[in-house]
């Protein structure tokens, strides 16, 4: 279903070449290198010398959170611009500390940098979602964040010693490419969102369906994260093995056409073995780096989240997508550490809690999987030769009547209302839904669709999905 703002919205929708995309992938690599896996201390595996307290920083990280979803929310066409603040401020903190300050002034300075850290984490899902076409957010959160992840496995890694100069230096590097990449982008440009008066229709079970996925996405990783911290040289083995999970991914969606939304499922089933062998590693040890190996599939399952949010923004562009991901994102944090010291001393029950969370993944997976699929293949675009802002970012306009492509595969001519009812499936509406956007009644619809299923030999959804996948 097109309308002026959701074409709009597809028009501005930035084509980003490889090397911003890993420019961009670097705050990734910042972010989890840094903050989250940093040892007892909450520095690099507890090796920097800094007088860092848990506390402090739980509080840092909900004040990030919390202020990064309001600003989302409140203004949300100042993204680009806060991100380039905030991360001009993270270099002036990082920069900060190769100053001879007391070591209390480093502490708060390294606060500050976890501080933008977190409060950037809501922009950046908020730029994939509302500026990427999707074959570059497919891109982004395959090949670049597969970088990212082998970064994060050489931070975390236990097996020789990163040192405190190297940090900053990481540190750094990674903010003053980060900061280009923001600089590149245009300021300016930014979606419509919709408004009440539009009378856009949003498909509610397609809403549901993918934020319960991203929940269920957040616990499986932090689940894996959990057991891989229990593991010696676990971090570094399930990141690394994260990131060559997306290279394999890339490279058979480039080379051999398979669609990145049909491997996931097959990274998920990797990631319920990964927990089925951390069960059977509490009794036989030598199962435990395995477990990591194969849970870190379901680490790079949870990098595609932006990516369902970009299809929701297609169907229904609500400015609170962005900040809805990250604010369950949030929630499953506080969820999982309720779970982690209720179960602290019975690792087995906590086990069987994560596995049978990511079966329910697997499973709802399954049943989006035709509607993501059908949004990625079924919008290819044109790319316009012109750039924005003077940057590299060429404009995607997209093709529309996708659905057009069955009437070659039916045995009588379809109607342009069959049509419409054929893409309105594809695209996730309910019946009741449809009822609306088409003004008919439900016997009405009932009967487009009995014609269509007819014209098109077919008998069920599950058929229309594979035909329109054929085209």
């Amino acid at each position: 279903m097109d309308t002026p703002i959701l074409t709009e919205n597809q028009n501005i929708r930035l084509n980003i070449r490889l090397p911003l995309l890993l420019c961009f992938a670097l705050y990734a690599a910042w972010q989890m290198g840094i903050i989250y896996f940093s040892g007892t201390a909450l520095s690099i595996d507890g090796r920097t010398p800094l007088p860092v307290s848990v506390d402090n920083m739980t509080m840092v990280i909900v004040a990030g959170y919390t202020l990064g979803i309001i600003f989302m929310i409140i203004l949300p066409r100042f993204t680009v611009l806060a991100e380039r603040i905030a991360t001009a401020a993270a270099l002036i903190s990082v920069l900060s500390l190769y100053l001879p300050l007391p070591a209390e002034t480093l502490a708060t300075l390294y606060y500050f940098q976890s501080f933008c850290c977190v409060f950037m984490i809501v922009f950046e899902t908020a730029i994939i979602v509302n500026l990427f076409t999707e074959e570059t957010a497919i891109r982004h959160l395959l090949i670049a964040y597969a970088f990212a992840y082998g970064l994060v496995a050489i931070l975390q890694n236990d097996f020789f010693p990163v040192s405190f100069p190297l940090y900053r230096l990481f540190a750094a590097s990674s903010l003053i490419l980060l900061l280009f990449f923001f600089c590149r982008l245009p300021a300016r440009v930014w979606p419509v969102y919709v408004k009440k008066k539009d009378s856009l229709i949003r498909p509610k079970l397609l809403f549901v369906g993918c934020f319960v996925l991203v929940a269920l996405n957040c616990f499986m990783t932090l689940f894996g994260n959990a057991v891989a911290e229990n593991t010696p040289h676990g971090v570094s083995v399930y990141y690394a093995s994260a990131a060559v999970y997306g290279l394999i991914a890339f490279v058979l969606w480039k080379r051999f056409n398979i669609t990145p939304l049909r491997i996931v499922s097959v990274l998920v089933s990797l990631g319920t073995l990964g927990f089925v062998a951390a069960i059977a590693s509490l009794y036989i040890p030598a199962l435990s780096l395995v477990s990591c190996i194969l849970i870190g599939a379901s680490f790079m399952s949870l990098g595609l989240n932006p990516f369902y949010g970009v299809i929701l923004a297609k169907r229904y562009p609500s400015r609170f997508i962005a900040p809805g991901l990250i604010g369950i994102a949030f929630a499953t944090v506080l969820v999982h550490s309720a779970l982690l010291e209720t179960f602290r001393n019975n690792l087995q029950i906590l086990y069987i809690v994560y596995l049978t969370i990511t079966v329910a993944i697997t499973i709802l997976y399954l049943m989006l999987r035709p509607f993501l699929i059908y949004a990625f293949q079924g919008t290819p675009g044109r790319t316009d030769e012109k750039t924005s802002s003077g940057n590299n970012a060429a404009l995607t306009v997209p093709d529309t009547g996708k659905a057009e492509n069955l009437r070659a595969h039916a045995f009588d001519s379809l109607s342009g209302q069959e049509i419409r009812v054929a893409e309105l499936i594809m695209q996730g509406y309910s019946n009741s839904e449809m009822r609306v956007i088409l003004n008919i009644t439900e016997n009405t619809l009932k009967s487009y669709r009995k014609t269509l299923y007819s014209k098109l030999q077919i008998h069920s959804r599950r058929e229309l999905f594979a035909l329109g996948e054929k085209m």
